[in-house]
């Protein structure tokens, strides 16, 4: 099973608070790449910009701004980004997400 299937087989079963759509969004990942069913979006962004060096990563800053488009597109009111090698590890850690209003 690959890391994006991992991640999104624990979060589906977590339980959540309100309604989630997961969503994936991957820079410029070969389109040959399996991508699970069950999430409600993915968009794989071209071309794949990377991290040409350590302070300069112009394709996570694309992923994360396209986000908003995503969420807009899903009429979603918040946005929890969780990268595919980042767990929510517990129901504490859900209850405060769900409990931001404002900010990171």
């Amino acid at each position: 099973m690959g890391r994006l299937e991992k991640w999104l087989e624990h979060h589906q079963g977590l339980a959540y608070p309100c309604e989630v759509k997961l969503a994936a969004i991957g820079d410029g990942i070969d389109p040959r790449i399996y991508w699970p069913s069950g999430l409600d979006s993915i968009s794989n962004l071209q071309p794949h910009l990377g991290r040409p060096s350590h302070l300069n990563y112009p394709g996570w800053w694309r992923s994360f701004a396209h986000s908003v488009t995503v969420a807009r597109a899903n009429q979603c009111r918040r946005i929890w980004h969780v990268e595919s090698d980042f767990f929510i590890a517990s129901q504490r850690m859900i209850d405060r997400m769900h409990s931001l209003t404002r900010g990171w």
